[in-house]
């Protein structure tokens, strides 16, 4: 499954259970996330269902075009619905320096929850 994704042009997997053949899926040389592992195999009877519809992965739902976003160092990813692309585009940039200047006042021994405080609107 991870090779046929591969070959449709699927830049990482994203999996809401469990997946297997782990060496396997590292030769795929694509970033897969899944809940957990298994030695038991989804069989014979799994079934291409739809493309292009909306899936609920926990408890997020994406819709297509929605922009997922795959972070591999910080094992995380983030899902932007695309109608609010450009209101993320826009906060970006202060919510960066506010969490750098966070940073800079914990580096020089100051309290995170007094920084967050100063920083940041939350």
């Amino acid at each position: 499954m991870a090779a046929r994704m591969k070959n449709l042009g699927a830049r990482a997997i994203i999996v809401d259970g469990r997946v297997r053949d782990l060496v396997a899926l590292a030769d795929t040389e694509m970033p897969i996330w899944s809940r957990g592992t298994s030695v038991i195999g989804a069989g014979a009877e799994t079934k291409f269902h739809a493309r292009e519809v909306a899936v609920r992965i926990g408890e997020t739902v994406v819709q297509p075009g929605d922009i997922v976003m795959v972070d591999e160092l910080e094992r995380g990813v983030v899902v932007v619905p695309w109608g609010m692309v450009e209101e993320v585009l826009r906060l970006l940039p202060e919510m960066v320096a506010s969490d750098e200047r966070v940073l800079g006042e914990v580096v020089r021994g100051g309290s995170v929850k007094e920084a967050f405080k100063r920083h940041r609107n939350a």
